[in-house]
């Protein structure tokens, strides 16, 4: 799948490894803070002050953070991040 944005190729990935392995990371500012720039890929803020994090490897960032709540991403949400999330 090769998503593309104001006409620039933002990524191009397998459709399956897209949905097996990123994920969407929900924090606190606190634990927000803990995390380091490298483990994600995109950013945003949440209404409450917390954080939502696009991660490209859902198993390795749970390991680094296993107190965060990680839940899967679809395509939309990918893409979403992509548009309008903030960079890492």
């Amino acid at each position: 799948m090769t998503f593309i944005h104001e006409g620039r190729i933002i990524f191009s990935r397998n459709k399956d490894v897209l949905i097996d392995e990123y994920g969407i990371a929900r924090c606190t500012a606190t634990q927000f803070e803990a995390v380091q720039s490298g483990d994600y890929l995109r950013r945003r803020t949440t209404g409450l002050g917390g954080r939502e994090l696009l991660v490209k490897d859902r198993a390795a960032f749970h390991a680094l953070y296993p107190d965060i709540v990680l839940d899967g991403a679809n395509i939309e949400d990918i893409m979403l991040f992509y548009v309008k999330g903030e960079l890492a």
